[in-house]
């Protein structure tokens, strides 16, 4: 199996065991000056002391299509 296929059947299995233990609110406006910047949130179900916070930036222009 290629490389890509099999990182995308490991994600896949994984957002299935995943699936109900997050909460997800996306699309949210961050900026006043553009509907164009939002933001996704990714929040666990259930018992939340002790786990760390990621942020990701995209720090590159989008080439095609949208986020």
């Amino acid at each position: 199996m290629h490389q890509m296929e099999e990182a995308h059947a490991a994600l896949c299995k994984k957002q299935n065991e995943l699936a109900g233990r997050i909460l997800v609110a996306r699309d949210i406006p961050y900026s006043g000056e553009s509907n164009q910047q939002k933001l996704d949130v990714y929040v666990p179900t259930g018992e939340r002391d002790g786990l760390p916070l990621v942020v990701h930036f995209h720090g590159g222009g989008w080439v095609r299509s949208t986020r």
